[in-house]
């Protein structure tokens, strides 16, 4: 996961920095995450954009025994699990 590409609302993004709230356990309504190969996720955001709804593609898929990474900082890690919703600390 590429967390640059995650495009956040601004007054949230305040919001989850104020409360020391990670975004990535957040809910995420009216999001749509979908995993496709890159030439059909390519078609897809090309779709989206003609009807000028945000599209990004934020990762790739690698191997299962890999796992979910997440890259900050040019440093690979562990993508955080999350028991209940980040918001349920306000």
């Amino acid at each position: 996961i590429y967390p640059e590409k995650i495009k956040f609302f601004p007054p949230l993004k305040k919001l989850l920095k104020y409360f020391n709230i990670s975004p990535y356990g957040i809910i995420s309504s009216g999001c749509i995450l979908a995993i496709a190969p890159f030439e059909e996720a390519m078609r897809i955001k090309r779709f989206f954009e003609r009807k000028k709804v945000s599209c990004e593609i934020i990762g790739e898929v690698v191997d299962k025994k890999e796992g979910v990474k997440i890259i900050e900082k040019g440093k690979i890690k562990e993508l955080p699990v999350f028991t209940t919703d980040e918001i349920t600390k306000i």
